[in-house]
């Protein structure tokens, strides 16, 4: 008995895990789960080839929004220890200050939007830290 060849625009479940990079049981969850799509021809399970790549990716990825992504506390944790360093360090406080009058004389992020910024506001934001601190420090003039 041969084995029936599928059409150009069907892939077979190894091929679609070749194609996808993950395991044929990857592949199967994803089907199971109902992330992918299944066709049967003559007999066969596959998959369209056509937005396969896209259909797994965006059903399997993990959101920006997703809680794993953000644990819960990292602000809080992250607000503590500034106040804790603050606290500890009163220094810290008058070179924020200074950092903070510098700053505003150099940036504008009201008009930059609402977050989430693009990577482009963050590092002009950096660069814009990394020379307040420079100036600031005097180890830049």
């Amino acid at each position: 008995m041969s084995r029936v060849s599928l059409p150009p625009d069907l892939v077979s479940i190894s091929e679609a895990a070749a194609v996808l990079g993950v395991s044929r049981q990857s592949v199967y969850a994803a089907i199971e789960s109902g992330r992918l799509t299944e066709h049967s021809y003559e007999g066969r399970r596959c998959l369209l080839r056509s937005g396969l790549r896209r259909q797994y990716f965006n059903a399997t990825q993990q959101r920006s929004n997703s809680p794993a992504l953000h644990p819960k506390n990292e602000t809080q944790d992250l607000t503590l220890m500034v106040q804790g360093l603050l606290y500890e360090r009163p220094e810290f406080q008058a070179f924020a200050e200074d950092m903070a009058a510098f700053l505003a004389d150099q940036l504008d992020p009201e008009h930059w939007g609402p977050q989430p910024w693009a990577a482009w506001r963050w590092a002009t934001m950096l660069v814009a830290t990394t020379v307040a601190s420079e100036r600031l420090t005097g180890s830049v003039e």
